[in-house]
């Protein structure tokens, strides 16, 4: 749910997109990892995806729609393990990819 902060009164307000992740909400967290300092965040630019390192952790994020899981799983060294985040809103039921994220060893 989403609220509005109105003159100190909170209002619900409707959301515009719907967001859904690829991984299995029930699933296990199998590997705890250590948040990365600082420091050990990197970006940069390929067209129309930002490419985020974060220690192990790796992104693939659209800047510009449409994408597909394809084009961002390109900018991850561990494609085949990745996992997506994907959206719809008004006007675009099918669904969208905005990132795709791998871990690495």
């Amino acid at each position: 749910e989403q609220f509005v902060d109105r003159n100190g009164t909170l209002e619900p307000r409707e959301s515009t997109v719907t967001v859904r992740g690829s991984g299995a909400s029930a699933a296990p967290a199998t590997e705890l990892v250590a948040a990365p300092t600082p420091e050990d965040v990197s970006t940069h630019n390929v067209g129309t995806v930002t490419s985020v390192l974060a220690g192990s952790l790796r992104l693939g994020v659209a800047r510009v729609l449409p994408s597909d899981a394809a084009e961002l799983r390109a900018h991850l060294d561990a494609a085949d393990q990745s996992e997506v985040l994907v959206g719809t809103w008004a006007g675009q039921i099918e669904p969208r990819t905005l990132v795709a994220a791998a871990h690495t060893a």
